[in-house]
């Protein structure tokens, strides 16, 4: 009996692995857009990182890794790396870093904002601006600016909103603004306690739980204030048309009952606000929420048990970026290890596809250590026709380009493979053993390169094979099968006498360089009796 086995369309939907927790590791789910297609839907491989700029620099150690990235309405690139603030410069092909100024920490994560004509950036105890018209860049010494001179209670979130730039005040329930298009206010007789551009009584504060501020986001003109167990959203009152006499107020009705439990895990695509959400209950799930204010759960269970098995979610953090017509956010766990998909790994990349609302998960291949490890992409922007991407762990600099299927060094020493493997659905007879005379997997072939690369593959480009009978939590030794040379787009990836078992799950693992799409799995099978 022939039947044909359709790969997950929403993966990671079960909690448990004997239920069919499917893995799909980079690769990410495309629909299909003809009713005539062989598949409703198929996994495609994600695209390689290229690097547009090596780890080194006469500027800055190596081993000062991406703490941020902005590219301004004017084009105008700038990364943090390390204590390091840079402009990224890119023309005919190549790029370079040019010296901005030091920051006065070293680690934790960089925000920006900025009105075109300046840029502020903060890093959790300090405040700096950009002027962008020539670089100038200074610490806000400013005595009314949030840790102006210690760093206490500085600012880890700033935003934009009416040409006023907006930043928190750590540890407490107040955020301040700054003057308009951050021009010094001249002297008012009725402000005399102004001092430059920030004003100690121009605050708002979080008043409708009694928890304090851990994060803030800016959607259009309105402002979202996290605290770790309620969410509300402030705008622009003007000021003295409140009862507070302030210009920001909150919203009437918008107070959202769920809580932040990752303030780095904030982010937002378009209008909507994405983060990572715990409640007085105890629920913890992945959450969107957009300008109804009512936030809907885009987690699933697979998601959430494995979110929570981890030691610690709170040090996750999170970054969006849009390519082949698809946008992601990418949640970064450095303390997650997903062990139920039998991979040697450390900490754990989800992605989630706002596009088609599923998730996948993308891993590095660490050849030193021969394991899996958090995909190196670390924060992203988008300028010169390219979305480029910091590294995790060096100066780095890389772009997604959608052509390439392996990763670069850092270094510029040669490349790395990315490891693509995918899992099936559990194949379930009442219980039956079932033998499976022949395994093909419906694939796009003849992608081969004209010949191997440096690693000494892809002219002719492999699928390894394994199985499982006891609902993937071990698994048979790899039979490998050809994808098909260039041009050979009438071959077939199959297997023959592929044993007997009762809860199949069959698993495909591709490391050539070479695009991969993943259609359909078709089996040749026989039921037995029990």
């Amino acid at each position: 009996m022939k039947k044909d086995i359709p790969f997950s369309q929403r993966p990671y939907s079960a909690p448990l692995v004997s239920l069919g927790a499917e893995v799909v590791n980079n690769f990410y789910v495309e629909v299909a857009t003809s009713e005539t297609s062989k598949s409703k839907y198929y996994y495609v491989g994600i695209p390689g990182l290229q690097l547009l700029q090596k780890s080194a620099s006469t500027i800055f150690s190596s081993s000062s890794v991406c703490r941020g990235l902005h590219t301004t309405a004017a084009s105008k690139t700038y990364g943090v790396y390390g204590k390091n603030l840079v402009e990224i410069i890119y023309s005919n092909g190549a790029s370079s870093y040019n010296k901005v100024g030091d920051l006065n920490t070293s680690s934790g994560i960089v925000r920006f904002a900025d009105n075109t004509d300046t840029v502020l950036l903060v890093d959790g105890q300090y405040g700096y601006t950009i002027n962008t018209a020539d670089n100038t860049f200074s610490q806000i010494t400013d005595e009314n600016f949030p840790g102006y001179q210690d760093g206490v209670n500085g600012p880890a979130f700033c935003a934009c909103v009416d040409t006023m730039f907006i930043v928190n005040s750590s540890n407490t329930n107040k955020y301040y603004w700054s003057a308009p298009g951050y021009i010094p206010f001249a002297f008012d007789s009725t402000k005399p306690n102004i001092k430059n551009l920030w004003n100690a009584l121009d605050y708002g504060e979080k008043m409708g739980d009694s928890d304090n501020i851990i994060g803030m986001i800016q959607t259009v003109n309105l402002l979202w204030v996290f605290g770790q167990q309620s969410i509300e959203i402030h705008k622009n009152v003007g000021a003295g048309d409140d009862a507070s006499g302030q210009q920001f107020g909150r919203m009437d009705n918008c107070f959202v009952n769920f809580g932040c439990s990752a303030p780095d895990s904030i982010c937002k695509y378009g209008n909507t606000v994405y983060w990572i959400s715990a409640d007085k209950t105890g629920t913890v799930g992945i959450f969107a929420a957009d300008s109804s204010f009512q936030p809907q759960r885009i987690s699933t269970r697979g998601v959430e048990t494995r979110i929570q098995s981890y030691s610690n979610i709170q040090d996750c953090y999170s970054f969006v970026y849009s390519h082949n017509g698809h946008s992601y956010i990418v949640f970064q766990f450095s303390s997650g290890t997903p062990t139920d998909d039998q991979e040697q790994v450390t900490g754990a990349t989800w992605v989630y596809d706002i596009t088609n609302g599923t998730w996948t998960r993308r891993t590095y291949w660490d050849k030193a250590n021969e394991l899996s490890a958090m995909w190196r992409g670390n924060f992203s922007t988008y300028n010169w026709g390219k979305v480029i991407l910091g590294d995790r762990y060096t100066n780095a600099l890389y772009w997604l380009n959608s052509d390439k299927y392996e990763n670069d060094n850092p270094d510029g020493n040669g490349t790395n493979v990315i490891q693509r493997i995918v899992t099936s659905p559990i194949g379930y007879s009442d219980s039956k053993n079932v033998v499976y005379r022949t395994v093909q997997l419906q694939m796009q072939p003849g992608t081969g390169l004209t010949n191997n690369n440096a690693n000494g593959i892809g002219a002719e480009p492999k699928v390894m094979y394994s199985f499982s009978n006891d609902s993937g939590f071990s698994w048979s030794n790899e039979r490998e099968s050809t994808i098909g040379k260039i041009g050979e787009y009438a071959y077939r990836c199959r297997w023959t006498k592929c044993g007997v078992g009762r809860n199949r799950v069959h698993k495909f693992r591709i490391t050539d360089p070479v695009f991969v799409a993943i259609i359909a799995l078709n089996v040749d099978l026989e039921i037995l009796g029990a």
